[in-house]
């Protein structure tokens, strides 16, 4: 029997319709208005090109474009695959603002409950310690730089990185896996799990009644010093969001599971998973364990960055984090072994990367 095959820039197409439309549907017998959306869309630009532009000048954008472009060998693209991509941006954009709508909504389905569970587990696998304590060496730096680093790069990549995938890389099968391990980071993380692990996380002390104030109170003093104007700006924004006296596109909250650390994790076991495959297609010794270690300290260096600052920015318990990084590997070893998610790759030879069959 022949085996049913989608590209990847078709089973992306299909992955992101079913979610907006099941969405939507969702949003409708929920009785929300989707126009308070799409105010909080508009806002919300002018929210991410602040944090931008305090992570680097407009002018290292332009530079960083053009030589994507140059790099990514753009210079022979092709109407459809022009149109492919637009589409793709277009389709992640909406993916990710239904996303905002139905997080923002599940503490109306279930109310915060389980910050208190997990205060008493990041105290239990830290030995009675509380792990934020543990990462005191990080107060050299300013609340400010460290919450540049820990959403400006992350923003972009968590919304678009199919878009990425489908424009860069060559091979199919790993683009196909990592879009279907994108599209579960949103959803199971942060939709189903978020929903019935219902918790709000450290930095809403004095906020939401189950975040105790006598272990977190030290949230409070953290957001509000005086260089911490974004991490307490951001935070407030969800908090209006959440109030419903101001709606925000990417708001929302929830701890448990991190969808920040989870995509994080994704982004790691790409970076693992391209260094494994230019290294079965390197020609020495030197250029495969090259290719291999450079992967793994790429990988796994982005998973504890944002799994340390998800912790010491105070947006969440380390439990969220430990979880969601177990919840992506475990999928992704499912997704590895499914046979419905690309067909099996051969190495290319003149490319050094694992290129699909034809």
């Amino acid at each position: 029997m022949r085996q049913f095959y989608l590209d990847d820039f078709s089973l992306f197409t299909v992955i992101a319709l079913a979610y907006c439309f099941l969405g939507g549907v969702f949003l409708l017998l929920t009785g929300q208005d989707p126009l308070l959306l799409w105010i909080g869309v508009v806002r919300s630009f002018s929210m991410f090109a602040m944090l931008a532009l305090e992570f680097a000048p407009w002018w290292s954008y332009l530079i960083a474009g053009a030589l994507i472009l140059y790099f990514g060998n753009l210079r022979n693209l092709t109407m459809r695959k022009l149109a492919n991509i637009v589409l793709a941006i277009i389709l992640c954009s909406c993916f990710v603002f239904v996303f905002s709508m139905i997080k923002a909504y599940l503490p109306n389905i279930i109310p915060f409950w389980a910050d208190p569970l997990f205060t008493r587990l990041d105290f239990a696998l830290h030995f009675g310690i509380n792990p934020r304590d543990l990462l005191s060496f990080l107060d050299s730096f300013t609340p400010d730089a460290l919450t540049i680093a820990y959403h400006s790069g992350w923003v972009f990549i968590a919304t678009f990185l199919p878009v990425l995938l489908i424009t860069f890389d060559p091979c199919k099968t790993r683009s196909r896996q990592f879009i279907v391990l994108w599209a579960a980071c949103w959803i199971v993380l942060g939709n189903f799990l978020a929903l019935i692990f219902m918790s709000a996380g450290p930095i809403f002390v004095g906020y939401i009644d189950g975040v105790d104030p006598n272990i977190h109170g030290y949230a409070r003093g953290f957001v509000e010093q005086e260089n911490a104007k974004i991490l307490h700006f951001l935070r407030e924004k969800l908090w209006l969001a959440y109030s419903g006296n101001d709606p925000l596109a990417g708001s929302g909250i929830s701890a448990f599971p991190s969808v920040h650390v989870g995509m994080a994790a994704v982004v790691g076991l790409y970076f693992i998973r391209l260094g494994s495959d230019i290294r079965a297609a390197a020609s020495t010794p030197f250029r495969k364990n090259a290719a291999l270690l450079t992967g793994w300290v790429a990988g796994i260096g982005t998973i504890l960055l944002f799994l340390v600052l998800s912790v010491y920015l105070t947006w969440h318990y380390a439990v969220d984090g430990y979880a969601a990084l177990i919840i992506i590997v475990a999928l992704y070893a499912l997704i590895r072994r499914s046979s419905l998610f690309g067909k099996k790759a051969q190495i290319h030879p003149s490319s050094g990367l694992n290129m699909p069959k034809a």
